[in-house]
């Protein structure tokens, strides 16, 4: 046999042995299921489970000027069932057109933040004149934590 006729038949051996392992024939001991054309068929509705946000933003100040100085804080409460590590409160800076001036993070004051626990947050950083709105988000070593506001 010459390689080229091997190679073609090995591959097309192959591809018969994967077809065969993975078509599915019904087992002998499976029922089969007829529905009437009249007979509505049971669907279930799934609805899927709420989230609920790891951490709930009580009660924030915002952000105000003080001594040169622009400093943006709150509180923020732990509602998932654990304990939560190395929790930092990133705040991003804006201008009045929403052009970003600068972002600064920071912990917050209780590390770790037990189950049901509140912790205070104040992230300072220099005054810009420019600053007119802030947002803050919260970030753990996974990455964003998801937080309810009020």
């Amino acid at each position: 046999m010459k390689p080229a006729f091997r190679l073609a038949s090995f591959a097309l051996s192959i591809a018969f042995f994967f077809a065969a392992c993975t078509s599915r024939q019904p087992a002998a001991t499976e029922p089969s299921v007829v529905a009437a054309v009249d007979t509505p068929v049971p669907t279930a509705i799934v609805q899927p489970t709420p989230v609920l946000p790891d951490l709930k933003v009580l009660d924030t100040a915002g952000w105000h000027r003080e001594a040169g100085n622009v400093i943006f804080e709150g509180d923020v409460q732990n509602q998932s069932d654990r304990s939560l590590r190395n929790i930092s409160a990133l705040v991003t800076y804006y201008t009045q057109d929403l052009q970003r001036v600068k972002q600064i993070d920071g912990p917050i004051a209780t590390d770790p933040l037990a189950a049901g626990e509140t912790a205070h947050f104040a992230i300072t950083s220099s005054d810009d004149p420019s600053i007119t709105q802030a947002t803050i988000e919260f970030r753990g070593p996974g990455g964003t934590i998801s937080t309810q506001e009020g």
